[in-house]
């Protein structure tokens, strides 16, 4: 719940928002919109606030999505006044969501990340202590919140596109040109780098066309390591990736991914980079591909009189 300019609102894990016009003495709700790429069935509001001097209000969902209302100033019916904009995902649960009572800036906090929404919107990544700030298209800060000391950075690079913070790294991968700090080219039929995760002094990078590359980066420059994998390639539907993980030695990579625009798929594919195999889990199924195989195959066996064993009672 927040009060903002005689603006009530309040979410308490419904699929809408309450509203409250102090001013005018109205109140109201506001839904989700399937339309908008919201899941309406399923999806729910976590946290919400409020800009009542700039007619906003944004909340956050179960589904790390971003809802945003915008108060349209002709229409003065409470609920028709606020048009709900297209969803914005992010990769992470979403705890707390702020509007700035003094600039025009939205501050949304997720597990790892603050991000800032507005009219220059800015991406802030955190790790420990250090905060990169991302100032511009090619501009950069980078901010000890401890010792209060900050160094600003410039890229050449025309537009970032994101940014990841690792122990002693800074990340930046562009828009235009699909490099990755300006020094790694990814090749055209690759896609261009869609999301990035650190672990240690290892690197993971999933790109738009559903392939994985890993990096270390031990060096001054990064160096890939073992072949760049497809690991998307028996899947029936793929829209893009929606989360990536690496361990810490480098050598196994984790992701999930889209189906649709709006739905998580059921599996979690797992790459093992030295044997260059794809593996997954079916959280629907309770176990790995290996598992059900084994599990079809004493199925299979049992009608010649072998005895039903626990795996394939499972089934």
């Amino acid at each position: 719940m927040q009060l903002n300019d005689g603006m009530l609102v309040m979410s308490y894990g419904a699929r809408e928002v309450r509203i409250w016009d102090l001013v005018r003495e109205e109140n109201g709700t506001l839904a989700l919109e399937a339309n908008k790429g919201f899941v309406v069935d399923e999806e729910t509001i976590n946290v919400v606030t409020v800009n009542g001097k700039r007619g906003v209000i944004t909340a956050a969902t179960s589904r790390n999505n971003i809802a945003e209302w915008k108060r349209r100033r002709q229409d003065a019916h409470i609920e028709t006044a606020w048009q709900l904009s297209p969803c914005t995902h992010l990769d992470s649960p979403i705890s707390l969501i702020r509007w700035s009572p003094v600039l025009s800036t939205c501050a949304v906090i997720t597990d790892d990340t603050l991000v800032l929404f507005g009219e220059n919107n800015a991406s802030v990544k955190m790790r420990g202590k250090v905060a990169a700030i991302q100032t511009s298209s090619n501009s950069f800060t980078l901010l000890n919140a401890a010792t209060g000391v900050s160094q600003d950075l410039k890229l050449t690079i025309p537009s970032a596109r994101g940014i990841s913070l690792g122990e002693k790294q800074l990340v930046v991968w562009s828009d235009d040109t699909g490099t990755l700090r300006q020094e790694i080219s990814l090749p055209k039929s690759e896609g261009d780098p869609e999301m990035l995760e650190i672990n240690k002094n290892w690197m993971a990078v999933a790109t738009t066309n559903g392939f994985i590359r890993i990096y270390n980066l031990n060096s001054r420059d990064a160096q890939q390591e073992h072949n760049s994998k497809y690991v998307v390639e028996n899947l029936k539907n793929f829209y893009k990736f929606h989360t990536i993980k690496i361990n810490q030695t480098g050598n196994k990579v984790a992701v999930t991914y889209l189906e649709d625009v709006s739905t998580v798929a059921e599996l979690l594919l797992v790459f093992d980079a030295e044997t260059d195999s794809i593996s997954s889990f079916s959280f629907d199924k309770g176990m790995t591909d290996t598992q059900e195989y084994e599990a079809q195959a004493e199925l299979a066996h049992t009608s010649h009189g072998r005895p039903v064993t626990a795996a394939a009672r499972k089934m």
